[in-house]
């Protein structure tokens, strides 16, 4: 024998599907909302978080003698920085680095010690010591790649050629004297961050 459900059943499965009717519609005016009405502001709100717009320092041109051999020229080395909260032990990681780096231990720890995200260990290093401490594979190094200007013949016509700073203006000599010309232009390029 079958039995029909009561009257109160009914009204109860009527109530129950007209909340979920009314929970699905607005579920559905707010997903209407967020993607099609402030699509283009949530957009740029999501941009303005991730993507941020990064400076490339310039490339500073070379001085060639009358022959064209070069006199001074910018080439492309290794700055070594690291995660502070990444490293397991940071007195540990500043004894290996100052010896293999040649630093001060007691000023490497400080900065390694500190509470940060970022900071340098050592800029613009030579090969050698950047395959010494990638030897050392250290959790949180990184290396990152700046311009260093090079003088191929060292002390020929040094006091004439001058001298350029480490971030790349003119000091001295043909340096300073053609710095607006061999300075470069500043290029930027848009990254994502996480």
């Amino acid at each position: 024998m079958m039995t029909f459900p009561g009257r109160w059943t009914r009204v109860r499965i009527l109530a129950f599907g007209a909340v979920l009717t009314v929970l699905f519609a607005a579920v559905g005016k707010r997903a209407y909302n967020l993607q099609v009405l402030e699509a283009e502001r949530l957009r740029a709100m999501a941009e303005e978080q991730y993507l941020r717009e990064v400076e490339l320092p310039p490339r500073r041109g070379r001085i060639l003698d009358r022959n064209g051999a070069e006199l001074a020229s910018t080439a492309d080395v290794d700055s070594i920085y690291c995660n502070p909260r990444r490293l397991p032990d940071a007195r540990d990681a500043a004894r290996k680095l100052s010896r293999v780096l040649g630093l001060e231990r007691h000023e490497l720890e400080k900065k390694l010690t500190q509470r940060r995200f970022f900071a340098w260990v050592k800029r613009k290093v030579t090969p050698d010591e950047a395959a010494a401490v990638k030897a050392l594979e250290l959790p949180g190094l990184a290396f990152v790649k700046e311009p260093r200007r090079f003088y191929p013949n060292r002390g020929l016509a040094a006091t004439v050629m001058g001298v350029a700073s480490g971030d790349g203006h003119g000091l001295d000599g043909v340096e300073l004297a053609l710095d607006k010309h061999l300075a470069g232009t500043t290029s930027s390029v848009v990254g994502v961050r996480d």
